[in-house]
């Protein structure tokens, strides 16, 4: 799918998400994109982005003054060749020097503006950087998942069953229970039926901020629309989140086994 085509909403969302990832880390070199398919095409900012991640030098590429990295351009033979070696230039240092996996995304996808291309090779990034090193998509979502039950799944006083990045999400709740599990007190009325959905994920997504710094990288309506771009906003609450504190040991003796906190009196 090329950016000029009209992408279903699940993409849509995702390009909005992934647009403010990759925004918040070239922010370190005074750089952004507007356009997450059209910006990247001349490598330029690409190598920009792997160098923040990595702490890296990918090494010389070219560079270009002001270049419109849209159709016009990308249809110049030069200039392609030139966009597609600073691609290539960051491809090949994900592979050999960091180890990243990247399955059948090329230079050439990148600077013809493939959508899923340039989205599939962001989200190795995320996936690689932000999330979990040699994770795969499957295990991360598990990982994840597993994490937010701990804090607000069934045995917790939020009792939520929390099974996917998607739907259990779309009414705000969850995120209003997470962030209430994290920070306590800060929202007790996260069960509220008086608030809308978006006026539920509004609230999550600005106590996550000020409470907890988690950077607000989806839209309060795009909750819920997109599992990559909820597992790249929701990771930051594992980085930043308070720790849970360890689960008591249990005190051994002959015959019982007795939390250490618990209120049972011991009988010999």
């Amino acid at each position: 799918m090329m950016a000029s085509e009209e992408q279903p909403h699940w993409m849509q969302v995702q390009k909005r998400t992934f647009t403010n990832w990759v925004n918040l880390h070239l922010s370190k070199r005074d750089m952004k994109i507007e356009d997450l398919e059209t910006d990247l095409v001349d490598g330029v900012r690409l190598i920009n982005l792997v160098e923040v991640l990595s702490g890296k030098s990918v090494g010389p590429y070219k560079h270009f003054n002001s270049v419109s990295s849209g159709t016009a351009t990308t249809k110049d033979r030069q200039l392609r060749m030139h966009f597609q070696h600073n691609i290539d230039k960051a491809i090949k240092f994900l592979q050999n020097e960091e180890d990243v996996k990247i399955v059948n995304i090329g230079a050439r996808d990148i600077v013809d503006q493939n959508s899923r291309s340039t989205f599939g090779l962001v989200w190795t990034l995320i996936l690689k950087y932000h999330i979990s090193t040699g994770a795969t998509d499957k295990s991360a979502k598990k990982d994840l998942v597993d994490w937010i039950r701990k804090r607000i799944g069934p045995g917790t006083k939020y009792n939520l069953d929390i099974k996917n990045m998607t739907s259990d999400w779309k009414d705000g709740k969850a995120l209003l229970a997470l962030c209430d599990a994290c920070v306590p007190g800060s929202m007790t009325d996260w069960n509220s039926d008086e608030m809308t959905e978006e006026e539920r994920a509004k609230k999550g997504l600005k106590i996550a901020k000020t409470r907890m710094t988690v950077p607000s990288i989806i839209a309060s309506d795009d909750l819920g629309d997109d599992e990559f771009s909820v597992m790249a906003y929701l990771e930051y609450f594992k980085d930043l989140a308070p720790e849970m504190p360890p689960t008591p040991e249990p005190v051994r003796r002959p015959g019982k086994i007795v939390p250490q906190n618990s209120a049972v009196k011991l009988t010999w």
